[in-house]
C-alpha cells in the first residue's frame, strides 16, 4: 500500500511540473506578444505601410554562357504555387536571389 502511495504522489509531482511548464510557457507567449504589440522590437507597419511595399529589385536570368536573357519586374510577374513549378526552376529561383555576397550559400543541387 505504500508503494502505491508513493506512486501516486509522483504521479502528482510530475503532472504538477508539467501545468507549471505549460503555466510558464503560455505566459511567455503572452509576454512576447505584448511586447511586440507595445514596439518593443520596433514599429509595426499598419496596412497602408504594408501596400506600399515596394522591391525595386528585378529579376534577371542569365543564359550558361553569362548573357541576359531576361529581366522581371514586378509587372511581369505571377504567383506560382510551390507544386506548380519543377524543382529545378525552384533551385534557379534561390540561387537568382542571391546577391553574391558572403553570406550567400550554395543551393543544394535539386537535380533528379
Amino acid at each position: 500500500m505504500n508503494s502505491q502511495v508513493k506512486k501516486y504522489r509522483t504521479l502528482q509531482r510530475v503532472l504538477r511540473y508539467i501545468i507549471y511548464l505549460l503555466a510558464g510557457l503560455l505566459f511567455l507567449l503572452g509576454l512576447f506578444i505584448v511586447m511586440v504589440l507595445t514596439g518593443v522590437f520596433g514599429k509595426l507597419p499598419n496596412k497602408q505601410e504594408f501596400m506600399q511595399i515596394q522591391n525595386p529589385m528585378a529579376t534577371e536570368v542569365y543564359t550558361a554562357d553569362g548573357v541576359l536573357m531576361g529581366t522581371y519586374y514586378i509587372q511581369n510577374r505571377q504567383y506560382l504555387e510551390p507544386a506548380e513549378s519543377h524543382r529545378v526552376l525552384q533551385s534557379g529561383a534561390l540561387s537568382g536571389a542571391c546577391t553574391g555576397t558572403p553570406q550567400c550559400g550554395t543551393v543544394p543541387d535539386t537535380r533528379p
